[in-house]
């Protein structure tokens, strides 16, 4: 989550959300629902840039697919095989 909201504050943009969604849901859940949003918008493609790929969500995510929907293991695979051309 800290990667992810640095490359958030790089960008020039808040974490705030996704903070407040790890309050509510916990984290492993939000983590899930993060990693389910549309291509670009959990920053994999930023983290990557910065040499960070082992700090995206995604890859905590198949590090640890026990943890997480079906939905959120396969979109990481996904996303993480495409690489940073999100």
């Amino acid at each position: 989550m800290c990667a992810y909201e640095e490359t958030l504050s790089a960008k020039g943009a808040s974490a705030a959300g996704a903070w407040q969604m790890v309050r509510r849901l916990g984290v492993l859940q939000a983590v899930d629902k993060l990693v389910s949003r549309p291509d670009g918008a959990s920053g994999y493609a930023a983290l990557i840039e910065m040499g960070l790929a082992e700090f995206a969500l995604e890859a905590v995510v198949v590090r640890h697919p026990e943890e997480f929907s079906f939905e959120a293991v396969e979109q990481s695979r996904r996303r993480m095989a495409r690489g940073a051309g999100e």
